[in-house]
């Protein structure tokens, strides 16, 4: 494979190894080898390069790492809060005996993906608990109030971010891809 770009970071205890190869039949095929091999044991992402490299929800996940550096925590439990403070939900009721199974399904779709009691278990058996949906099924509106929350939580620990046109740029493509 020869790439036109290499670049090897290292950040704490994660090491990012940035390849840009020419966008060919042979270095799809080496990155395919790649991911099969490596993905056994990490988590990889491999792209030609020739992908858009910053969405909204890619930024949101830049502003929940800055706020995790800053208060010394990790980004998912950063993204987790934003998600339980501001994100999307369902209320559902449901018998108590199928609340773990419920629970593990929901969980199973991403990191976003949270179920929360709400109740304990009435006279009859049944609970109601909240469901969390992950932004990457998050409308225009409902990402705008996520990010919103996370550019609060920046500019309350003095970490800088994008300019609201910025933003609202971000936005507004996702908004086209996502409704």
């Amino acid at each position: 494979m020869r790439a036109k770009l290499v670049k090897l970071d290292t950040e704490g205890l994660t090491v990012k190894l940035i390849l840009a190869p020419e966008a060919t039949p042979e270095n799809d095929a080496e990155i395919a080898k790649f991911k099969r091999l490596v993905g056994k044991w990490t988590n990889i992402k491999c792209t030609n390069g020739n992908e858009k490299s910053q969405n909204a929800n890619a930024y949101l996940w830049v502003l929940c790492e800055e706020i995790a550096k800053a208060t010394e925590n990790f980004k998912n439990t950063i993204y987790g809060k934003a998600i339980r403070e501001a994100g999307r939900w369902t209320d559902i009721e449901l018998v108590n005996e199928a609340y773990s199974t419920l629970a593990r399904g929901w969980n199973n779709n991403g990191i976003g993906w949270f179920v929360q009691p709400l109740s304990p278990a009435d006279e009859f058996g049944m609970i109601r608990v909240r469901l969390f949906y992950g932004s990457s099924v998050y409308n225009q509106a409902e990402l705008s109030r996520l990010i919103d929350w996370c550019v609060e939580e920046c500019r309350e620990l003095g970490i800088e971010t994008k300019t609201d046109e910025e933003i609202n740029s971000l936005l507004k493509e996702w908004g086209e891809k996502h409704g």
